[in-house]
């Protein structure tokens, strides 16, 4: 937990200097002073503030950007205790600087690095330690820890696009709901008022607008209570019950447009990561395994967990695969022709490119039709509500003249 230090002390010159530095640990700050050449006087400890945490945190491009800078330091030749000593100086983010001090303490104290990567699972997941575990093990290292960094790179820029393409829509819709409930609860209770006064028959429409209005108004924070609870409750069912889990992760698949986005993106990290791992040398039933993890979609792990049984018995990789009834014919082809030619490492990095840019090309389409369809559907919503409010003015209009 990063913590904000206040200190004193006397620089080389033997003048009284101070600051303040963010870290997770004491004994980092003062390893930090002692590299300063300051003699510490006096250190008080106090709480970050929620913007220094954020500007602060350690987030999955740090731990790629980290995994690319050691290990181009080592094979540059460096030790390990120098690099992460370099490592931790060019960073400006202050958990992962107390991060790489840890691992260098406990390197230092006589751990692995495999060990001391262990001790931080929420940072470094199974398939990240399984990897460095047998690079370390190999003596490739360096080599692992670049492959691992262009692996995480491919899937970050895979996920940055997924989420520049909900951004808009996400937008939209806040400003559809918005713009909908300042009409409903502001604007239309004027109207109201006015046609009160005017004693007219209204028409339907208008009737139903009003009537809208009336419960938006009346029962908007039960709607809202509602609308949470059933989110959060959902959210609870999907996190503790697997059944409930898988049966949304199998209807995610389906779902008209994007369902194939879905499949795409998890099939491609799943072909991306087991390429990955089967260039690092990993053993090829702890690859399938751990490779099933970074699909995202449990329907897609059980899947590929039941295949694993069918190759522990002896299958070939592409017909356990083919016997599950859920790859795309596309897959089983290319995990074929990679068993058998025996390059079946180029063929799941081919196979992951492929449906990466299907992916892409897919979340570009769906970007193009959704913005049109949302101010479409902002345009009616509000022209429908403009038109249920003057529709009893026209009349009353066309009556008088």
């Amino acid at each position: 937990m990063l913590k904000h230090y206040n200190w004193k002390g006397v620089n080389e010159q033997g003048k009284d200097i101070s600051g303040f530095i963010i870290s997770s640990s004491s004994d980092e700050v003062r390893s930090l002073l002692i590299q300063r050449n300051v003699r510490l006087r006096d250190m008080k400890r106090g709480r970050v503030s929620y913007l220094e945490y954020k500007k602060h945190r350690l987030t999955n491009k740090e731990i790629t950007l980290f995994s690319r800078q050691l290990g181009t330091l080592l094979s540059a030749g460096l030790p390990i205790i120098n690099s992460l000593q370099l490592v931790a100086n060019q960073s400006s983010k202050a958990e992962l600087r107390s991060l790489v001090y840890l691992l260098q303490s406990q390197i230092e104290s006589g751990h692995t690095f495999t060990q001391a990567l262990s001790a931080y699972p929420k940072h470094f997941d199974q398939v990240y330690m399984s990897l460095i575990r047998s690079g370390e093990k190999s003596g490739n290292l360096a080599d692992t820890l670049l492959k691992l960094a262009e692996h995480r790179e491919k899937l970050q820029i895979l996920r940055e696009q997924i989420k520049r393409a909900s951004q808009y829509p996400l937008v939209m819709l806040m400003t559809i709901f918005a713009v909908s409930y300042i009409m409903l609860t502001m604007v239309i209770p004027e109207f109201e008022q006015l046609f009160r006064g005017m004693g007219a028959e209204l028409p339907w429409l208008t009737k139903k607008v009003l009537l809208f209005s009336k419960l938006i108004r009346s029962h908007s924070l039960t709607i809202l209570l509602f609308v949470c609870g059933s989110a959060y409750l959902l959210r609870i069912l999907y996190q503790r019950s697997d059944r409930i889990k898988l049966k949304m992760s199998r209807y995610l698949l389906i779902i008209p447009v994007f369902g194939p986005i879905v499949t795409k993106h998890s099939l491609a990290r799943f072909s991306r990561t087991l390429a990955t791992n089967y260039r690092s040398g990993l053993p090829i039933l702890e690859n399938i395994s751990l490779s099933a993890m970074t699909t995202g979609n449990l329907y897609f792990q059980q899947a590929i967990g039941k295949a694993h049984q069918n190759i522990l018995l002896g299958a070939p990789i592409y017909m356990a695969l083919k016997d599950e009834h859920v790859f795309p014919e596309l897959l089983v082809q290319m995990v074929m022709i990679g068993e058998q030619s025996g390059k079946l490492d180029d063929m799941l990095e081919k196979l992951a490119s492929i449906y990466d840019e299907e992916a892409s090309n897919s979340i570009n389409r769906l970007s193009t039709l959704l913005e049109p369809m949302l101010i479409l559907i902002l345009g009616i919503i509000i022209g429908g509500l403009v038109i249920a409010m003057y529709l009893p003015i026209f009349n009353l209009t066309s009556l008088l003249g």
